[in-house]
């Protein structure tokens, strides 16, 4: 899951599983997935490059942050 500014959205690996307006729903109970708010695209496309670059860290045995000396 990713959350920036008001928003918050779940995806489990393949397709959005929820996405929230937390600014205006608290509590979570209008799921607002494919509703057509720009925001949806925007943090599904961040998560996935997040995703995309955390796994290429792992394959390349890159995860810990070297010291400049």
């Amino acid at each position: 899951q990713i959350f920036m500014g008001d928003y918050l959205l779940q995806f489990d690996g393949t397709k959005v599983v929820s996405f929230y307006d937390l600014k205006n729903d608290r509590l979570n109970k209008n799921n607002l997935v494919g509703k057509g708010n720009e925001m949806e695209e925007v943090l599904l496309v961040k998560l996935k490059a997040f995703i995309q670059d955390y796994n290429r860290r792992l394959i390349d045995n890159d995860l810990v942050i070297k010291k400049n000396n």
